[in-house]
């Protein structure tokens, strides 16, 4: 479901590119606020539930991901 999920989200980094390896893609919330907080065990949720958590999802590897918390990186819209 993971991969599928990151599939959807396009497959690769929204800001450099990267697809390389998808277990380095990350899942990112736009908008912390309303992240379920069981997200990292979306293995138990249907493919629906999973769609609804992350329309409002952009995927990122790992090294944007770190770069874009720690306010280095902006995403691009």
């Amino acid at each position: 479901k993971k991969q599928k999920a990151r599939q959807y989200l396009g497959g690769c980094c929204k800001i450099c590119g990267f697809d390389k390896y998808p277990c380095s893609l990350d899942i990112h919330h736009l908008d912390p606020t309303v992240k379920d907080n069981n997200f990292k065990s979306m293995r138990g949720w249907s493919w629906e539930r999973i769609l609804q958590e992350i329309e409002t999802c952009v995927l990122l590897c790992k090294n944007c991901h770190a770069a874009v918390h720690s306010g280095l990186v902006e995403i691009p819209e």
